[in-house]
């Protein structure tokens, strides 16, 4: 277990990575831990206490201790995905991420997964690369919220101008180069 500057943990439990080749579903559970999912190929359908999510390769996902979770649906393509446990008193980001600065923390968990199974590193190296892997999530969602914050500033001034005239979503979602069902849910999130 590491402490931070501010008297905040952070421990390393378990890693691995799940590979299937065929059909699959993930198992319903609850655990103790929080658990970090990063998505190497394919789809992963789960829910977290009723709240449903569809990961595609490169998206990650951190689920909660103490919550039911589990798989919605079967995946049928071939799906791998690191799955991280560890346990922290620090503030969790966001709960997904899906975006296209996911490089370093795919290096991090296989490097993290690559200590843990080699005896020649001591335990406190894992607490400290799974405290770099949660930092630099920590990184990617800041970054994707401030750049979502500076679009939905630009959004919202468009549509304070033109009020008046009616504008269907679709519309606004065009003038910015955006799906309108996009728009939709990052209005809907913030």
């Amino acid at each position: 277990m590491l402490k931070t500057k501010d008297d905040k943990f952070f421990e390393y439990e378990i890693i691995g990575e799940f590979q299937s080749d065929g059909v699959w579903i993930h198992p319903t559970r609850r655990i103790d831990s929080y658990e970090m999912i990063f998505v190497i190929d394919g789809t992963v359908f789960i829910e977290e206490d009723g709240a449903e999510y569809e990961l595609n390769t490169n998206d990650v996902l951190i689920l909660e201790p103490g919550r039911l979770h589990g798989g919605t649906r079967e995946s049928t393509s071939p799906t791998s995905f690191y799955w991280f446990h560890f346990r922290t008193d620090m503030e969790i980001p966001g709960k997904t991420y899906s975006g296209g600065e996911y490089y370093d923390l795919k290096y991090l968990l296989k490097k993290l997964l690559h200590i843990t199974n080699s005896h020649t590193y001591p335990p406190e190296t894992a607490d400290a690369l799974g405290l770099c892997a949660f930092c630099e999530y920590t990184n990617m969602v800041e970054k994707a919220a401030a750049g979502n914050n500076a679009l939905l500033g630009k959004i919202d001034e468009y549509i304070r101008i033109n009020v008046q005239k009616d504008i269907p979503v679709a519309a606004v979602a065009g003038h910015f180069g955006y799906n309108a069902d996009y728009i939709g849910r990052m209005f809907k999130k913030n």
